[in-house]
């Protein structure tokens, strides 16, 4: 069952970093981007990431000791982070289904999630049907990045902001 593969964390600065972090992401460069795939009001995903240190380092900062956990919950020797990225979705904003490559797990921090905003949406191709997770805000889900995932059309009036990234834990020498 592939929801044995997903791994979520709340992380507990989550009150104390909310509101920085939103001030820092604001005050970063950013882009409205919108395609037949995404409709995403702000992101700096495809900003070169010289100019998004602000948020970044800090965000890195504070996810430490969780990637620290997930590291051990894998049997790895080590983590990386190899791109992240923010997303604000405003009213009716989506990205359609999509996979992530280059990595071995995809994350997602809900740093903004209010009641009604929707929620990641996962699909097992293998048997053919949609996973949903229980995610709320202040949670860090981090998911094999071969699997399909998805943010539904935002139906709510509030915004919703993920912080994204993509990591990889290596792992040599493992006893079986």
């Amino acid at each position: 069952m592939l929801e044995n593969y997903f791994l979520v964390n709340r992380l507990t600065s989550h009150s104390l970093i909310k509101d920085k972090l939103i001030s820092l992401i604001k005050s970063s460069p950013g882009e409205f981007r919108k395609n037949e795939t995404e409709q995403i009001s702000r992101t700096d995903f495809h900003l070169k990431k010289e100019s998004n240190t602000l948020y970044s380092d800090f965000f890195a900062e504070q996810i430490k000791s969780t990637m620290d956990f997930i590291q051990a919950k894998l049997s790895g020797n080590g983590w990386q982070i190899n791109h992240l990225w923010y997303q604000i979705y405003e009213y009716e904003d989506f990205h359609d289904w999509h996979t992530h490559w280059g990595c071995s797990f995809s994350n997602v921090y809900y740093l903004s999630l209010s009641p009604g905003c929707p929620k990641t949406q996962f699909y097992d191709t293998l048997q053919k049907r949609l996973i949903e997770i229980e995610i709320k805000e202040g949670d860090l889900v981090s998911f094999p990045s071969f699997l399909l995932h998805r943010s539904p059309p935002n139906l709510s009036k509030e915004s919703k902001i993920i912080i994204s990234f993509n990591s990889n834990f290596p792992t040599y020498d493992v006893k079986i």
